[in-house]
C-alpha cells in the first residue's frame, strides 16, 4: 500500500511537470509562429518605411532631407513594378506545382513555366540593381563608400525566422540589397 501511495506521487509530479513545461514551451519567444518578440516589424514597414525618417537605408551618414525624400521616392516606385513581378511568379510557380503534380505530367509545358519563372527572376535582379544605382547617384563620395562597403559587415541576413527582424541586418530588412 505502501509503495502503490508513493508511485501515485511520482506520477503526479511527473504530470505536473510535464503540464508546466509545456506551458513554459508555449509562453516562448515563438520564432516561426509570428508572435514573438519580432512579431509587427513588417506592419511597421508597411506604415513608415517611406519618406524621410523612416528608417529605409536612412543609417547612411549624412543623409540630407532631400536625399531622404528621393530615397523614399524610388523605394516606393521600385516597390509598385517589383511586387507586380513578384505576383506574376508566385502565380506561375502555383501553376508549376498543378503541372509537377499532374497524373502524366507535361514536361514541355514545365518547362515552359520554368523558363517563365527564371525571366520574372532576371527582370527583378535588374530592377533591384537599377534602384540600387539610382540611390548611389544620390550620394556623396564618402556616402558612396559606406553604401558600397557597409553591406553584409553586421551579419549577413539568412534565411528562417530568426534573421528576419531589424536587427538582423546593419541597414535593417527593407534595404533591397
Amino acid at each position: 500500500m505502501n509503495t502503490i501511495i508513493r508511485n501515485e506521487k511520482w506520477a503526479g509530479l511527473l504530470v505536473l511537470v510535464m503540464l508546466v513545461s509545456t506551458v513554459a514551451f508555449s509562453q516562448g519567444r515563438g520564432y516561426g509562429r509570428g508572435d514573438g518578440p519580432r512579431h509587427g516589424w513588417r506592419e511597421h514597414r508597411a506604415d513608415s518605411a517611406f519618406g524621410p525618417g523612416s528608417g529605409y537605408c536612412m543609417n547612411i551618414p549624412d543623409l540630407t532631407k532631400d536625399q531622404q525624400e528621393k530615397i523614399g521616392k524610388s523605394r516606393l516606385q521600385y516597390d509598385k513594378e517589383a511586387l507586380q513581378l513578384k505576383n506574376q511568379r508566385d502565380e506561375l510557380k502555383a501553376r508549376l506545382r498543378t503541372l509537377q503534380t499532374a497524373d502524366k505530367a507535361d514536361n514541355k509545358a514545365i518547362d515552359q513555366v520554368i523558363d517563365e519563372i527564371a525571366a520574372i527572376n532576371a527582370r527583378l535582379a535588374k530592377k533591384r540593381n537599377l534602384h540600387r544605382q539610382e540611390i548611389r547617384s544620390l550620394l556623396t563620395d564618402e556616402q558612396k563608400l559606406w553604401f558600397d562597403t557597409a553591406k553584409g559587415k553586421k551579419g549577413k541576413r539568412g534565411k528562417g525566422p530568426r534573421s528576419q527582424g531589424p536587427a538582423a541586418g546593419e541597414r535593417g530588412p527593407w534595404c533591397p540589397w
